[in-house]
């Protein structure tokens, strides 16, 4: 089906290349290579309930699980991206809400949720931190996949594209966060650490972790696989 899916994007898109690749394969590649591998670990993606928290237009990655999955809910808060993303993702639910407060109001329940936040100190948020200790949590099912944005390293390439990471504001919400000694570079054993807590906490267990990398500005994929306890 991923590759179904891929063949129809291309057509799609066009067969533009650099680098030896297409460009909608340079833009969809990792999000595709995480459904493989998702896949690989035995997820139905057809019979999951799904949330996409931080929609902008739909086109970063939503576009490339949404017809993978059962059913698609996408919130975002700003109403200039609903005509792009309803024209990008017809078949989804799309509601212009403040993700934060709906996971306050909603009594949906969702089994794979994808956090592609805005990266840095948004002012009200930093990432997607405030969604922690329990928000998130409020609209998990028995079993759910969640699928978060993460910066191991702030290197030269992230500061290019984020210069603001930089921040005292924003690296102390880090190191809060993630209980890191050093911000600015935080193994990625001591990340899955940080969320393994979260979901002990609420009365889940981590039945597994994978992360992959998405992009050479250091932001990369989490995928958890939490369980009721």
């Amino acid at each position: 089906m991923v590759e179904l899916v891929m063949k129809r994007l291309l057509r799609m898109c066009g067969r533009s290349r650099h680098n030896g690749y297409t460009l909608w394969e340079q833009k969809h590649k990792p999000m595709l290579r995480l459904l493989e591998e998702l896949k690989r670990r035995g997820v139905d993606l057809g019979g999951l309930r799904t949330l996409e928290i931080f929609g902008r237009d739909g086109l970063d990655h939503t576009t490339t699980y949404a017809r993978e999955v059962k059913s698609l809910e996408v919130w975002e808060i700003n109403p200039k991206w609903h005509s792009d993303l309803v024209k990008n993702l017809p078949d989804a639910s799309i509601r212009i809400v403040d993700s934060y407060e709906e996971l306050g109001r909603s009594k949906s329940k969702f089994e794979f949720i994808v956090v592609d936040n805005a990266i840095g100190d948004l002012g009200a948020h930093c990432d997607h931190f405030d969604l922690f200790p329990d928000s998130i949590f409020k609209v998990t099912s028995d079993e759910s996949l969640l699928v978060l944005n993460i910066i191991p390293r702030i290197h030269s390439k992230t500061l290019k594209h984020f210069p603001d990471l930089l921040d005292t504001k924003y690296l102390a919400a880090r190191k809060s966060f993630y209980a890191a000694d050093d911000p600015m570079n935080i193994p990625v054993d001591q990340i899955v650490g940080a969320y393994r807590s979260f979901i002990e906490k609420n009365n889940y267990r981590l039945v597994w972790s994978h992360h992959q990398n998405r992009s050479g500005a250091g932001v990369d994929y989490l995928a958890l696989k939490i369980k009721k306890n």
